[in-house]
């Protein structure tokens, strides 16, 4: 079940067109793509929210808009530590219908070498959606900003045995025994092509049977879903002829829609919560006091998605906070530091955490594709009465929010050109969080009056030591009143496709209001 549990809670990515594999949240702007994510001490108006709010307070000429807004800023990234460009674009389509996924790999061989690039590895997906943004320019009293927003991520990380499971199914080594279609029972270590392609179902003794936890160990699958409003304010403190100061502060009212935290250490589950809104439309069961297995059979058939996305049931509520100071000494050298996401989100319907139990057995061929939101119950199913795993209501429950330190510089030269590097440390390891810090060093370049370019590298957190190549491309009209952009995380996975270097393929657009 933990292959049924992981796939539904991912096909949402999948309906909703966001695809698979993730990044941990990094809270971009559209306008801030481009330069990797570098937006501690540039990020002005409603985009400072959960950056740096201190940045409302900035003041840089009389014609600075008194009002700025916004709807709908995408940016959507998707990342694999060991997968090729062509490799995720391949696995990860956009499908209603599972039983049209394409096969990426077919015979056994191929299957074996997927377990061996997909296990241990980091694959991922963020995305952070602002459904409406306004900032309000208040002169010598600072600025306020609102703005509703969506933060969805997912992160996962499969060791190899799990793996092997999933892309092999009964043809994993991990069943010491096959049945054949003929009702034949055989060893599974010396089989045939011939009598693998009759295989049914692998087994293996239930002395010798191992329970999800040891299956698992190492593993972990986290994801959330918050929708937040949020508003912010900031202030000049300090005004100099070199030295300036300012400080902001936040608040957001988050909904939580849907949070998974499944990790297993130590040969047993160390996180197996869940909680999920009604609005999935998935059976869990109207006792939640008796184990039951999800049933999501008909969960396609029920399945709304613009029900779900424009009106969702929240089934978690929390605050969080942020704080930060931007420092300008001599006009124009930047520095920013800020505490963002600072709280927690309590959750207190639909939750349920999983009884662990061993597996015994398994029947199907398990998946032809990276994809693990493609589930079709021919990939993979469980047979008899000794695999038991289920999932039981729990008690409410209370997660961290993913609490990030930022820290940036940056210089502007003669408001034609501004480059800065930021910094982005995660203090916890909340479900979102970064793994490891987060560096981005870029800029913007203004060549004319109307068009703005932004490069450069970023590195860390999911990436690990791959440097990416962010690039955009930003229009202002003459009298700088819209402003509409393109920018991409990683230009330069475009120059090796095909390179098994692990790969980022990210997409961010929007349009802006300056009044």
């Amino acid at each position: 079940m933990v292959v049924r549990i992981i796939s539904a809670f991912s096909l949402f990515f999948t309906l909703s067109g966001l695809l698979q594999n993730v990044h941990a949240q990094l809270n971009t702007p559209f306008t801030a793509v481009g330069r990797g994510g570098a937006a501690t001490t540039f990020a002005t108006d409603y985009q400072a929210i959960g950056i740096n709010p201190a940045n409302l307070g900035l003041k840089k000429s009389f014609r600075d808009p008194r009002v700025t807004f916004g709807f709908f800023e995408p940016n959507i990234r998707f990342f694999s530590s060991s997968l090729s460009l062509t490799e995720q674009l391949q696995s990860n389509q956009p499908l209603l219908s599972p039983e049209k996924v394409s096969p990426i790999f077919e015979s056994i061989e191929e299957k074996r070498e997927a377990v061996a690039k997909y296990a241990n590895e980091q694959h991922g997906f963020d995305a952070d959606i602002t459904l409406f943004g306004l900032g309000v320019n208040l002169g010598r009293f600072g600025g306020i900003a609102y703005k509703v927003s969506d933060r969805i991520a997912q992160t996962v990380s499969l060791n190899e045995l799990t793996t092997s499971i999933l892309f092999l199914g009964h043809n994993s080594p991990y069943f010491k025994f096959v049945q054949l279609n003929t009702g034949a029972i055989l060893p599974s270590g010396d089989l045939t092509d011939e009598q693998r392609n009759k295989v049914i179902t692998g087994f293996t003794p239930e002395a010798e049977a191992l329970n999800y936890g040891e299956i698992m160990n190492g593993s972990s699958l986290r994801m959330i879903w918050y929708r937040t409003n949020n508003i912010s304010y900031g202030c000049k403190l300090i005004d100099t002829y070199n030295f300036d100061l300012h400080l902001g502060a936040g608040v957001r009212r988050i909904n939580g829609m849907m949070l998974a935290n499944l990790s297993a250490d130590e040969n047993r589950f160390s996180n197996a919560i869940f909680a999920f809104s009604p609005s999935f439309s998935l059976d869990l069961g109207q006792d939640s006091s008796v184990v039951k297995s999800p049933n999501f059979q008909d969960f396609q058939s029920q399945f709304n998605l613009l029900g779900l996305y424009t009106s969702p049931q929240p089934v978690g509520r929390g605050r969080g906070y942020d704080v930060g100071l931007n420092m300008v000494i001599k006009k124009n050298l930047s520095i920013g530091v800020a505490l963002t996401e600072i709280g927690s989100v309590t959750w207190d319907a639909n939750t349920f955490k999983i009884n662990d139990g061993t597996l015994a057995q398994v029947t199907g061929p398990g998946y032809n594709t990276y994809n693990l939101m493609a589930f079709n119950p021919g990939f993979l199913g469980f047979g008899g009465t000794k695999t038991p795993l289920g999932l039981t209501g729990a008690a409410r429950f209370t997660v961290d929010l993913p609490t990030t330190l930022r820290v940036g510089v940056s210089y502007e030269f003669f408001k034609t050109a501004h480059i800065g590097l930021d910094v982005m440390l995660p203090q916890n390891e909340a479900p979102g969080a970064l793994p490891k810090p987060y560096y981005a060093l870029g800029g913007d370049l203004k060549p004319n009056r109307i068009l703005r370019v932004s490069a450069g590298l970023s590195t860390g957190g999911n990436q690990g030591s791959i440097i990416n190549f962010p690039f955009g491309v930003f229009y202002e009209s003459f009298k700088k009143t819209v402003e509409l952009g393109v920018a991409t995380s990683d230009l330069g996975v475009l120059a090796s496709p095909f390179a098994n270097i692990g790969s980022t393929v990210s997409l961010s657009f929007g349009a802006r209001i300056k009044l």
